[in-house]
């Protein structure tokens, strides 16, 4: 008997990219110039080399932090990717598959799928939902497609300094860790 996931839970929606995961450390990994990392790139994707250890190029925070945050939250990973293949085996080779509840992969609008995931798998749009991205642009977009969701800005690095100033930054709050996240907002509200 297959068991029904607990709707009462809110959604957090979660990027990969510079939020659970270090992708400076992956370009390192692929090498210093562009038709390498390509080249690399096509060689991970139709397994002529090995994958690189993707456990290892998480945060430090990330699985710690899932493990807390399932307790409150059903997670959905939300991951922007024009590669969708090495998108799903950086996903499934970092080992954080377990601890969430779906996985969106989309070309469009972050915050598009947010809606559709919303009209889809939760009993209110408004019950508390948050999203933790990197991109001011995908918070911005969140906010005006979903008002009510709670979007955090994560600043590990900052390669979005003058996009978070040109696109007005919305977020409701901006953290550099994932352990500054207020998990006990979900029993708040």
């Amino acid at each position: 008997m297959e068991l029904m996931p607990d709707t009462s839970k809110p959604l957090l929606f979660l990027d990969v990219d510079l939020t659970l995961f270090d992708t400076s450390e992956f370009y390192e990994w692929l090498g210093p110039d562009a038709e390498s990392r390509a080249d690399r790139v096509a060689d991970i994707v139709t397994e002529r080399i090995p994958s690189p250890d993707f456990h290892a190029m998480l945060y430090p925070d990330t699985e710690a932090f899932l493990v807390r945050a399932r307790e409150h939250y059903r997670i959905v990973i939300l991951t922007f990717s024009l590669n969708t293949k090495l998108q799903q085996k950086k996903i499934s080779g970092s080992g954080i598959v377990p601890y969430v509840d779906g996985i969106i992969m989309t070309q469009g609008e972050k915050g598009e799928e947010i809606a559709r995931y919303l009209d889809v798998h939760a009993a209110a749009r408004a019950a508390g939902h948050a999203f933790i991205d990197d991109s001011p642009h995908h918070i911005a977009n969140a906010k005006a497609v979903v008002p009510d969701v709670f979007a955090v800005r994560i600043e590990r690095v900052l390669p979005y300094a003058d996009e978070a100033r040109e696109e007005k930054d919305v977020a409701d709050l901006v953290i550099h860790t994932l352990d500054e996240f207020p998990l006990d907002r979900a029993t708040r509200g």
